[in-house]
Formats: structure tokens, C-alpha cells, sequence
């Protein structure tokens, strides 16, 4: 008997839309098995929007806390193709210097493959201490001369493939610092 081979799974990634969702994304996100929204999304319209795409996960960011997702889970850990993935805005751990080791540290209990968060609009891809460490940068208000960009993780056969991508579809270069 032999079995079946595991389904590849793509994910689309995105943060810091601050109310406002440019149509590329779709176009990036075209064939995702599910999203994931790492905080900032300023209007619950924009879930909406995003979920009537795919299946979308979601967390709260600081400019969501006075808004209509002020009731967005602060965290969260979701899992595909048996990558865990855990997603935190990252506002709270303000020092950049000590923000990964923070992370790391709230989230070692979970055992996270990958880890997402948002917050700085810098997109960044690095490993640390086995995680890997993901910002997709901001949908649509990039900083620091960054184009408005989003994140297509891939998992085949148990293993996470990240990509950067500006709005466009041109890969991005991702920061130095997270």
C-alpha cells in the first residue's frame, strides 16, 4: 500500500493594512488555501474581504485596539501541512533590539516552526534559534523606501517555503532588522 503524497498548501501573509486593501493583493494571493492577517487591519471590512478569498486568521495590532477588530486575538497559532505557525503584532515587545528574544520567549511553549508578526512594516525573513522569523512588511503603508508588500508561504511535505513579494509580484528583498 503506498500513500498518498502530502497536498502542498499555500498561504497568503499580510500586516499593517491600516484600513485600507489595495486589489494586488488578490492578485498575489490567487490560489491560497488560507490567509493570514499579522495585525494593523484597521476596518473588519477588510477581513471580510479577505475571507471571502480564503479561510483568514487574524490578530490584533495596536491601531485595531480602539477600532471594530478590537476583539482580534492577540496571538495566534494555527497549523498546516504540519507546520506550526504562530503570529504576534509584535507592538508590545517595542525595543527591536530585544524583540525576537521576546518572542522567542513567549512563544517557546508552542513549539513554533515559523513565526509572523508585523508592526515595524519592515519585511524580514531570518532564523533564529530554529524559528523562522517572518514580517511581510506593510500591504499599504510601507516605511524605510520598502513597496507595499505581502508573504506566500508554501508547505510541502512538512516544509515551509517564504517568499517576500512587493504588490507587484516582484520579490523583495527583505531588512536586516525586524
Amino acid at each position: 500500500m503506498t500513500s498518498e503524497p502530502e497536498k502542498t498548501i499555500r498561504i497568503g501573509v499580510l500586516s499593517d493594512t491600516h484600513g485600507h486593501l489595495d486589489n494586488r493583493v488578490f492578485e498575489r494571493f490567487e490560489g491560497v488555501d488560507a490567509i493570514l492577517h499579522a495585525g494593523d487591519v484597521g476596518r473588519r471590512e477588510i477581513l471580510i474581504d479577505l475571507g471571502a478569498w480564503a479561510p483568514t486568521y487574524a490578530i490584533l495590532g495596536n491601531v485595531d485596539q480602539g477600532g471594530d477588530c478590537w476583539n482580534l486575538p492577540l496571538q495566534e497559532t494555527v497549523r498546516f501541512g504540519g507546520v506550526r505557525i504562530y503570529m504576534n503584532h509584535g507592538h508590545l515587545q517595542s525595543d527591536p533590539s530585544r524583540r525576537i528574544q521576546r518572542i522567542l520567549e513567549a512563544s517557546r511553549e508552542i513549539g513554533p516552526d515559523v513565526v509572523i508578526v508585523g508592526h515595524s512594516h519592515r519585511p524580514y525573513l531570518g532564523d533564529h534559534e530554529g524559528v523562522i522569523f517572518l514580517n511581510p512588511g506593510s500591504a499599504s503603508r510601507p516605511r524605510f523606501g520598502f513597496p507595499p508588500s505581502v508573504a506566500l508561504i508554501t508547505v510541502k511535505e512538512g516544509n515551509p517555503e517564504i517568499g517576500i513579494l512587493d504588490l507587484d509580484g516582484n520579490r523583495v528583498t527583505p531588512d536586516k532588522q525586524i
